[in-house]
């Protein structure tokens, strides 16, 4: 019998580790490069390809390639060979992926120029569901669920920040996001959904990042979870649409309320629901959260606030208390201008503009809840809301170029028609 030279793969140190790590290529769609692909993997599952010792090491090296050759093999089989959908890839260029301002998972085939919605690979519609609570379904469950999805959220929180303030750099925080994210969402495309949550770590810093979730924040969005989950600790589409829009009208600080928004549309219906069943059976504290929705009322049977001609604040105004009956801010490209408001159902909001700075380039975007408004000009601008809209906060953001010394909003009232 001839001995076999020692020629081959190098043999590895360690022939059958116990991990792996998880490789995404895009290979050429056509079905016979794809054939040649799928080859070589074979290949490396076959001992004799492995160079030769006593101890046969090369026969263990080619066990562990056998799983990883079944694996390759499901998975081009899944894509249909052509079109190669499986990895996430479809040309050249390879594919790229985003969410939307809507949430939507998304993919670009021609380097971005166009954009389709991909829902097939969104990894919050095919993940599969953790196992409910063991607890009955009910306002105790709830609260459970709220408390668990409210804990990751500051986990994550906690984590980006650090990453940053050791120093890692963007590609690590997002694996540290990603590694965040794999723990709720089983498969799918995970790295838009982790880079989305990781800029404004960066944007902002670390410090001031984790100053933006104070304990009124992350009480008020327990709350906002608490108000909108299933009696089972579940959610669903419309669920996360209320949560986003609650979030927007309740949560006063930009960096926190923005980051939150992105939390929320990055977990999604599977992902709010598997990060509700993670974690505590049991919680209090949710008795205290106002989950009222607005009574069916109209513009006729409510009421107005007028409040007096507002005046020039200093730079870096945060929010006005409403009960003050005044309404003033100073308006520059890094302030979020706001009113906090009391409970209301508000129908209609009207500004009666007299004297606005504007030099046909600088705006006012008023912002309820999910809804915005925008305008350049003086005069009357009305939002009206029906069903009426359930509200804490209003806020007031600079559009276009800050003219020099920020904008001076002043004018005659500003009124609130609410539900009574």
């Amino acid at each position: 019998m001839t001995k076999r030279k020692d020629s081959g793969y190098l043999l590895p140190a360690t022939p059958k580790p116990l991990t792996g790590a998880a490789v995404c290529v895009c290979v050429p769609c056509d079905p016979n490069h794809a054939l040649a692909f799928l080859g070589q993997i074979k290949a490396l599952g076959d001992w004799w390809n492995w160079q030769a010792d006593s101890a046969r090491t090369g026969k263990d090296a080619a066990q562990a390639w056998r799983q990883v050759y079944i694996d390759v093999n499901r998975q081009l089989n899944e894509s249909g060979v052509f079109g190669m959908t499986g990895c996430g890839c479809g040309s050249p260029l390879g594919r790229l992926t985003r969410i939307d301002d809507n949430g939507n998972l998304q993919v670009s085939d021609d380097g971005g120029e166009t954009w389709t919605d991909a829902p097939e690979i969104d990894p919050r519609n095919t993940s599969l569901l953790f196992p409910p609570l063991d607890a009955e379904a009910g306002e105790a469950t709830k609260c459970a669920a709220a408390a668990n999805v409210t804990s990751k959220a500051q986990t994550l929180v906690a984590e980006l920040a650090n990453g940053v303030d050791v120093g890692l750099s963007v590609a690590e925080v997002i694996a540290v996001a990603v590694a965040f994210v794999a723990t709720i969402l089983s498969e799918g495309t995970l790295l838009p959904f982790a880079a989305a949550m990781v800029a404004a770590v960066f944007d902002v810093g670390a410090a001031a990042f984790l100053a933006a979730f104070d304990s009124g924040v992350w009480e008020d969005f327990n709350c906002i979870i608490y108000c909108h989950v299933q009696d089972d600790g579940s959610f669903n589409s419309g669920d996360v649409l209320e949560i986003k829009a609650d979030i927007n009208s309740k949560i006063a600080s930009t960096t926190a309320r923005l980051w939150l928004v992105q939390f929320v549309d990055s977990m999604g219906t599977v992902g709010l629901t598997n990060a509700g069943r993670t974690g505590t059976t049991s919680a209090s504290g949710c008795e205290e959260c106002d989950c009222t929705d607005c009574p069916e009322c109209t513009l006729e049977a409510a009421t107005s606030i007028n409040f007096p001609t507002p005046n020039a604040m200093p730079d870096g105004f945060g929010v006005v208390d409403m009960g003050t009956n005044s309404v003033s801010f100073f308006v520059t490209d890094s302030d979020d201008c706001a009113i906090t408001t009391p409970n209301l159902c508000v129908v209609r909001l009207q500004w009666t503009q007299d004297t606005y700075l504007n030099d046909g380039t600088t705006g006012l975007q008023v912002v309820v809840g999910a809804h915005s408004e925008d305008f350049y000009n003086d005069g009357v601008k009305t939002m009206d809301f029906d069903p009426p809209i359930h509200t804490e906060i209003i806020h007031f953001e600079l559009l276009g170029v800050q003219p020099s010394g920020g904008t001076n909003i002043s004018g005659s009232s500003f009124t609130i028609y609410y539900c009574p």
